[in-house]
């Protein structure tokens, strides 16, 4: 599915969305987005990263797109109810409706390893920002048995070993992700497992590595949140953190760009613009843990 970013009426039945199908739904803060009756945006397209929004929710907003009632065929619904529900509070509603999808994926011989392997990973995430770490570590590894390279399940892995205070385990599960793919947010965990061991030489080679990543995407043109949030927490370039911040924002406007502006800001002293951009974060309720510690740090920063 490649379509454009405004979600057009469904006048037509190849218009209406088949909840048999993967679509992504977004969140957005911009104008380039279709306007729901609540005030909130979303758009849609292809799958590029894992935020998706509840197809049933959707046809409450906007029945025209119900393929009931815009013409098209109805199939057996398998629709996955999480990422509204993530961004919006519902963090146990999310989970709830990931291990749903997740078994019925695993029960179906045929499901290609990676899809199935992706919903565990998502089970894993959300278990993480709900603080089961505990969850999140037997997600991840289960992720791990169907799919040994995949990414994002190596990723929250790392995170469950520095959680549970196993730098060593975190190293070996960050090298082999970095192997698959070193983009900043598994070299930085890299880097933290063995700062952690006292490895201060693969330490700093590890943050040059990343570095030098940063500079590849600022000469391409690619604004990269995952580069400033990690230089926001190591204080490191922080005024460059929060350029990216801001060229993010034009790119990629919902409240997980909104908070890397925030604490971007709140690192190089930019605190109106901070408490702004975090009010513009928290706007749908989002549990989000790592937000809500940037919502109390700014917090903590009194006005003028």
């Amino acid at each position: 599915m490649d379509v454009s970013p405004l979600l057009t009426p469904a006048n037509a039945s190849q218009a209406a969305l088949d909840p048999a199908v993967l679509y992504q739904f977004k969140i957005a803060h911009g104008t380039s987005a279709a306007a729901l009756a609540n005030g909130m945006r979303v758009f849609v397209g292809p799958r590029a990263d894992p935020f998706f929004f509840d197809l049933f929710q959707f046809f409450s907003f906007l029945p025209d797109r119900n393929y009931q009632t815009a013409g098209a065929s109805p199939k057996a619904p398998f629709s996955f109810k999480f990422p509204l529900e993530e961004e919006t509070g519902g963090l146990a509603d999310a989970r709830a409706h990931v291990e749903r999808a997740m078994r019925r994926a695993d029960a179906i011989y045929d499901t290609p390893a990676e899809r199935r392997a992706w919903l565990h990973a998502r089970s894993a995430e959300l278990a993480l920002e709900a603080g089961d770490t505990d969850a999140a570590g037997r997600a991840a590894n289960e992720a791990l048995a169907i799919f040994p390279d995949h990414v994002r399940a190596l990723t929250i892995a790392a995170r469950v070993a520095l959680a549970h205070g196993d730098p060593a385990a975190a190293e070996a599960v960050a090298k082999r992700a970095v192997m698959v793919q070193p983009n900043p947010e598994v070299l930085g965990l890299l880097g933290d497992a063995q700062a952690a061991r006292g490895e201060t030489v693969d330490a700093a080679a590890t943050r040059d590595e990343l570095l030098a990543v940063a500079r590849i995407g600022d000469a391409l043109h690619v604004n990269d949140r995952l580069v400033a949030l990690w230089e926001a927490d190591h204080g490191v370039r922080v005024d460059h953190a929060y350029d990216i911040a801001r060229r993010e924002l034009g790119v990629r406007d919902d409240i997980y760009a909104e908070d890397t502006l925030a604490w971007a800001a709140a690192r190089s002293g930019h605190w109106d613009v901070a408490r702004r951009a975090i009010a513009k974060a928290l706007r749908y309720g989002t549990q989000d843990p790592a937000i809500r510690r940037h919502e109390e740090a700014i917090a903590a920063h009194p006005a003028g």
